[in-house]
Order: C-alpha cells, then sequence, then structure tokens
C-alpha cells in the first residue's frame, strides 16, 4: 500500500472515531445484471477537447483547467487512472447531445439549442458500457448555451467555475456516482450532485479519492478495505427514475470489499469476463480470448470437448493450449453437419448414402490414411472422407444415370429438381463454369458445385418471387413496401451477416434478415424515406422521422421503447424527455448474443432547491446541476 493509501485509512479510523455522521463513503453504480462493477476495463484513458472555447473565456484557460482537473485524478497515488490528451475534439453531436458514438472521448462546449437539458443543469455525462458493465466510450457536455462560465473562481448565479464542474464530470467518466447525502454542506465532496458556489467541489475529497482508488487501484494489485465505511454505496434508481441507495458493499474477513465479482482474488465464475491473474474461481484462469477479451475459463481437451452448454473447446490468443471460449461446441465424427466449422476434425462430407452431411476425417482417394475398416469416399475430387467400408459404394454411375445418392456418381453430384428423377450430374467450377447450353453451375455445398438445367440462382439484393430461386433460400418480402428480394437469413445467437450487410430482427426473437448498412443510417438517426435506413423503415413520430425497427418482444435498441404503429405492429420509438432526475438503462446495438453495448445513464446532478427552483429535464447521462440557491439560501439561515 503506497502512502496516500496508508494516509486515507488513518483519516477514516479519525472519522469513525470523531465524528461518524461525516462519512460519506463514495458510490458506484453495477452493470445490467447487478453482478459486475460499471468501470473501464483498463486505467489508461484518453480523451479530446473542445478548443474553441466560448464567448467569455477566449484565452484558453478552459483548456488548461480541463487538463488540470485530469490531472487531480490522476495525481491519487493508490489510483492507477492516468489520462492523456489526444488533441482537438471533432464534433458537438456527442453522446449526450445526439446518441453518435465514433470511439473518441470527447469533452464539448455546447453553445446553442441542441443543449436540451435546462438552464439549471451544467453538465452531462454519458458513459457507453456493455452488459459486464466495462465502459467503452464516454463524452462530456458543458452547458454554454443558458450559462456563463469562468476560470478565475468569480462565480454567481449564472456565472460557473469550470474546474468546479469538470472535475466532477470527470469522475462521471470513469464510473463514479453521485454521494447522495451524509456529507457537510459546508464542504461537500466534488461527487456531491450539487456544485458549491464558493469552490468546494473544486478539489477532491478524500471520499472521492477512495472511488478512484476502488475502481482502479494499482496495476495487479485489489483494493483493501478495513470496515464497511470503505466499500462504497450502490446507486439505483426507483420507479420514477430518481437516483437512491440500493446497498452497500461489505468489507469480508479478508480485507476485500464483497457482494459482487471482481474486487477479491478467486471470485469471478467460469465464463465471466476477469482482469487479473487471480480473479477467477478455480481450476478456472483468466485467459485473452483472440477477441482480445479476457475471460475466465478452463482447460479442455478437443477430441472430447467437454464444455459447458454455449461453449466449445478451442484455442485462445493468449495461450497455445485448447480453452473452452463461447460457441457452439464441435460434433464428433459422424454427427449430422452443415459446414466444416461445426466439426472437431473441422471436415464436413457429404455421406455416400445420401443420408446428409456428416463429420469426418479427411483423406485423399487410396492413400491408406483411414483408421482400420474404414474406406477414402471421394466424389467428384481426390479429397473425401473416412467412412466404414461396408457404406462405400464399389460401382459409380455415368453423367445422366439415374441415382439415389451423390456416392453413386462418378462425379459425386446427384441432383434432382423438385419431384424430377435424381441424376447424376457434372461438376463445375462456378468461378469458371463449363456446362452445356441450357446449364448452368449451382453449388452443392461443401465446396461442390454440378452442371443442373435451368437458370442460375440469383443472389443477394436480386429481385425474387420464391425461395428457390435465391442462392440464399430466402425470397424476404420486406414489410414495410412488400418488396421482395433474395437475403441471407440470420441467426439472433450471433447476429452473424457477410461484410456490408446487419443482421436485423423484423419482431422475430430468434431469426433476422441480413440488411445491407454500406451507406445507410442506423436506428435512431434522422431519415427522410424508407430506402436510407438499413432497416428500410423511416417513420414519423409527431414532428420528427427518423430510421427504427421493429420492437424483438419489449427489447429495442439506443434506449428507445417499444410503441404501437398500425399497421405495422409495434416499433422502436425514441422516449419523449423526462425530468432532470429521470433516466435509465437500455439496451443499445446488437451485440450478440453476447451482449450489446449498453448507454449507461444516472440521474441528473441537482440540489434539493425549494419550490420554484427551475429544473429542466435530463434525458441521459449524468447531470451537474446547480447548489448556488441552495447553498446560499442555506448560508442566510444560519
Amino acid at each position: 500500500m503506497n502512502r496516500l493509501a496508508i494516509r486515507m485509512g488513518v483519516v477514516l479510523v479519525a472519522l469513525a472515531l470523531l465524528a461518524p455522521a461525516a462519512a460519506n463513503a463514495f458510490s458506484i453504480q453495477l452493470n445490467y445484471y447487478g453482478n459486475k462493477v460499471v468501470r473501464w476495463a483498463k486505467s489508461d484513458l484518453t480523451y479530446y477537447l473542445d478548443l474553441g472555447g466560448i464567448d467569455e473565456i477566449r484565452d484558453g484557460s478552459d483548456v488548461t483547467v480541463f487538463h488540470r482537473s485530469f490531472q487531480d485524478w490522476q495525481d491519487v497515488e493508490c489510483s492507477s487512472l492516468t489520462f492523456q490528451y489526444l488533441g482537438a475534439a471533432t464534433t458537438k453531436d456527442v453522446l449526450p447531445i445526439s446518441w453518435k458514438t465514433n470511439g473518441r472521448n470527447e469533452l464539448v462546449w455546447i453553445t446553442d439549442s441542441k443543449w436540451t437539458f435546462g438552464q439549471w443543469v451544467l453538465g452531462v455525462t454519458a458513459p457507453l458500457t456493455d452488459y459486464n458493465g466495462v465502459i467503452t466510450e464516454a463524452d462530456i457536455a458543458f452547458n454554454a448555451y443558458s450559462q456563463n462560465w469562468t476560470t478565475t473562481g468569480n462565480t454567481s448565479w449564472n456565472t460557473q467555475d469550470v474546474k468546479s464542474v469538470a472535475i466532477h464530470e470527470i469522475g462521471h467518466f470513469f464510473g463514479l456516482q453521485h454521494v447522495l447525502y451524509g456529507y457537510s454542506d459546508r464542504d461537500p465532496p466534488t461527487m456531491a450532485p450539487a456544485v458549491d458556489p464558493n469552490g468546494k467541489t473544486a478539489s477532491l475529497h478524500t471520499d472521492d479519492m477512495m472511488g478512484a482508488c476502488f475502481l482502479y487501484p494499482p496495476a495487479g494489485e485489489y483494493y483493501r478495505c478495513t470496515s464497511d465505511a470503505d466499500c462504497p454505496k450502490i446507486i439505483g434508481h426507483d420507479n420514477q427514475g430518481n437516483e437512491r441507495y440500493e446497498g452497500q458493499l461489505t468489507c469480508d474477513a479478508n480485507g476485500y470489499c464483497s457482494g459482487v465479482s471482481g474486487l477479491a482474488p478467486q471470485t469471478i465464475p467460469f465464463g465471466a469476463i476477469c482482469a487479473l491473474v487471480d480473479d477467477c474461481v478455480p481450476p478456472n484462469q483468466c485467459q485473452t480470448l483472440v477477441s482480445g477479451i479476457k475471460m475466465c475459463t478452463r482447460a479442455c481437451d478437443v477430441a472430447q470437448d467437454d464444455c459447458d452448454t454455449g461453449f466449445l473447446c478451442d484455442t485462445v490468443g493468449s495461450d497455445d493450449g485448447t480453452w473452452c471460449v463461447p460457441g457452439t461446441k464441435k460434433k464428433a465424427i459422424g454427427e449430422p453437419c452443415a459446414t466444416a466449422r461445426e466439426c472437431v476434425t473441422a471436415f464436413c462430407h457429404p455421406a455416400p448414402d445420401a443420408s446428409g452431411m456428416t463429420c469426418r476425417q479427411a483423406c485423399y482417394k487410396d492413400d491408406g490414411t483411414c483408421p482400420q475398416g474404414e474406406t477414402c469416399w471421394a466424389i467428384g475430387t481426390t479429397v473425401g472422407g473416412c467412412y466404414p467400408a461396408s457404406e462405400v459404394p464399389t460401382t459409380l454411375k455415368k453423367l445422366g444415370w439415374e441415382c439415389a445418392a451423390d456416392g453413386e456418381c462418378e462425379s459425386g453430384n446427384c441432383w434432382s429438381e423438385g419431384d424430377a428423377k435424381f441424376l447424376c450430374r457434372k461438376a463445375c467450377d462456378p468461378a469458371n463454369p463449363d456446362c452445356f447450353t441450357g446449364y448452368y453451375c449451382a453449388p452443392l455445398g461443401d465446396g461442390r458445385a454440378a452442371c443442373v438445367p435451368g437458370e442460375p440462382k440469383r443472389d443477394d439484393g436480386q429481385v425474387c418471387s420464391s425461395d428457390a430461386q435465391c442462392v440464399s433460400g430466402l425470397c424476404f418480402q420486406h414489410p414495410r413496401s412488400g418488396a421482395r428480394a433474395c437475403r441471407t437469413p440470420c441467426s439472433l445467437g450471433d447476429w452473424a451477416c457477410p461484410w456490408g450487410t446487419t443482421c436485423v430482427s423484423y419482431g422475430s426473437t430468434t431469426q433476422g434478415v441480413c440488411m445491407p448498412s454500406v451507406g445507410k443510417l442506423s436506428v435512431g438517426e434522422a431519415c427522410v424515406d424508407d430506402g436510407q435506413c438499413t432497416t428500410g423503415i423511416c417513420a414519423s413520430f409527431g414532428n420528427v422521422a427518423y430510421c427504427t425497427q421493429f420492437c424483438v418482444e419489449d427489447w429495442c435498441p439506443n434506449d428507445m421503447t417499444c410503441v404501437p404503429v398500425d399497421p405495422l405492429g409495434s416499433l422502436c420509438a425514441i422516449p419523449e424527455p423526462g425530468g432532470p432526475d429521470t433516466a435509465e438503462d437500455a439496451d443499445v446495438g446488437d451485440e450478440a448474443g453476447s451482449g450489446g453495448p449498453v448507454v449507461r445513464k444516472s440521474d441528473g446532478c441537482r440540489a434539493s432547491a425549494g419550490a420554484g427552483t427551475p429544473f429542466a429535464h435530463a434525458g441521459i447521462g449524468l447531470l451537474l446541476v446547480i447548489g448556488w440557491a441552495v447553498t446560499r439560501r442555506r448560508a442566510r439561515a444560519g
């Protein structure tokens, strides 16, 4: 433990002995499932700044204050937080203002009517998180539309101190939440919901620093506690979206805060995201997957593949061994398959008796590499699969002969259209077909193709009238336009689609359609006609038109809500703004049977003002509201 951590421990003990009512601790938020802390997966964060200034600050001192505010948090000795400035912000359409993401963490001044949070809301922070509570992007917007600002400390009822607001919002930027009560009005912490007009919230308090150390302890270490007072309170929301305390983590006998996983050694279960070598419950280990994500998993044998449901035995990015990773389990030899990637042997081959494709050991014809009692069955090529000798035919049929299975033909292709007879067909290469007039080269699966009578199958995007006309096997009729076109189906289990397309559900909870996405608008973006949208649905809600989609049961992306729209059914709509203390969590994006990103939002930062104090809505983010009037009123009363 370094010097600051020791000093903090001493101060906390003194507070507990001399004035326990003054201890206000610090606050955090949990992820969607309530089992992980919301924070970045790394401690080295980056940011971009609005360098344009505002009317009352043209000397660049606001930029200096922003840098100093980040530095104050970085100087907390028991925290591993670092911040690197990467340059000028390039847009005002940051997350709190437009919901748009760009992979950059930007702090900007909003000087026009894009500011919709009201006069008394000073700053808004919107962190983007996934279902595991990992923040992936965070933007901050400051109200320069209805407030004046200063960097000299000369504040008034409508002139605010940049440092007091910036240092507070940066706390939200990396995961800290509001300290709702329990502190002295004469000396509030930085993370109090209201800014102090006398500059008391412009500098970090002990509890603010404890929060940074809890979220981002030194590399390779865990945050340590000596009592429950060292552990954070948990912020949640009531039915109206108001912030409230929903509990507090407790200090266990080993000196770790407990109540959620990842705060102590050996607490993260199999399949969950981890950060440190000792995070996982044995025998699991923290391994880096090919995707770059770290996950608690266990070693496995590809041949046996005894991984849990939803996992398969495969290699990972950080180790030469094989580990259980998310995905569909590989199939054993003899099991039905559709593609080679499903098989333990990485080889899927059609059976000689036309009973279907099965996983097989690959072989070269007549090379003698198959196990004893098996024969290499190759159709139309020198590469085949190992089958029991009793299942492999010995006399093969010529082109045009009637057949019952691929294995009966010299060409390896036995094909029939509809109820017609099955005939042996000529093998071909779709890239360079050599078929007779009136025939076309049709893919038959597993890289094979045959010359068959008729017209070629149609690719995605081509007009169709039946599934049989499409290479994908799906002639999709759009519920909005009624137009039919060949489209590739997709599963909502993995949302996988070819490049340039996105998996879109039109109400189904299991299946979707791969729709063109290049140059198209995403759900929630303003549009003029259906053709601009990836989903093909541009709908008007009131005076605003934007791209939307069908609800998937009651789920919608981007914090949108499910509303009935005749005659289509239920569509996703952007909710009307609420009050400054109204916000909820909502799904955004895919992602993925693995869980899409979520815009994590907290209630408005506000003081407990008396009747008549104006508060505007806070539709998203973490809002800081003026505490000037309240503090002045209390000072007079005292």
